[in-house]
């Protein structure tokens, strides 16, 4: 289960998330429900999409995978994932699902196999406290840094803005938002770009297509931010010279 955060908390410590207390007003039981505002169709539109996102990656594990897949593509404005739908009518099995995504297979579909292996705990630790902050529990029974688990919390992140300006909660909205964007950007970019290119021959049209849609949306994660020591200034960290004379070293014989 997720670690449970402070109350009213948006994000966890030390993140870049917003801090803000919010509560949501209930809208009135006899109160006519308004129709939707461009922006939260719109958002609404965005959470189906990423929801198909999280649906394809995480595999046909149930009989209601296929219609919940059809379902959400009839709302996607995304070409690639309805491409994606169906295709995967015909090429989707479990079996062969496991046989990319599972052990041993050609596209590791979690985060922490693109990540330096130093840092595996802390992003599964920062992931665990975005969940929390958020009461965020997947439908899809894999470890918190899946591809699948980090899109269904996009897809949720936006549901709950598209409520939120729904109800005239801008604290809600904002921090739903900023959340989404952070995952997106922080997670996410740095499992879209590999995956995309291991699945690209990996023979099966509907992940491919989907991983390209991943692709489209998070973009490419920085070269610096995976490689710090790429980073400008960096390699003066590296030198290891620099203070060869402070440190005794001018005192070697330069020839043996």
């Amino acid at each position: 289960m997720p670690a449970k955060s402070a109350p009213g908390r948006c994000g966890p410590p030390g993140s870049n998330f917003p801090r803000r207390r919010f509560m949501s007003r209930p809208l009135a039981s006899n109160a006519a429900a308004p129709p939707l505002e461009p922006a939260c169709m719109a958002l609404m539109q965005q959470a189906a999409e990423w929801r198909l996102l999280a649906l394809l990656l995480s595999g046909p594990r149930d009989g209601n995978w296929a219609t919940q897949a059809e379902m959400l593509a009839r709302e996607a404005g995304d070409a690639l994932l309805r491409q994606a739908v169906e295709t995967a009518q015909s090429e989707s099995h479990e079996n062969l699902y496991d046989s990319i995504f599972g052990p041993g297979g050609p596209a590791p579909p979690r985060e922490v196999s693109y990540r330096p292996a130093t840092l595996a705990s802390n992003h599964l630790a920062e992931l665990a406290a975005h969940y929390a902050a958020f009461n965020f529990t997947s439908s899809c029974d894999e470890p918190y840094d899946h591809v699948a688990v980090e899109t269904d919390f996009v897809a949720y992140l936006r549901f709950k803005q598209a409520f939120a300006v729904a109800c005239g909660e801008v604290e809600m909205a904002e921090a739903a938002q900023a959340a989404a964007e952070y995952v997106v950007a922080e997670h996410l970019s740095y499992i879209a770009e590999p995956l995309a290119e291991r699945l690209a021959s990996c023979g099966v049209n509907y992940l491919r297509l989907a991983a390209e849609a991943l692709l489209v949306r998070a973009g490419r994660a920085p070269v610096a931010s995976m490689l710090p020591i790429l980073q400008d200034g960096a390699e003066a960290e590296f030198d290891f010279c620099a203070d060869a004379e402070t440190d005794g070293f001018d005192s070697l014989p330069l020839e043996v």
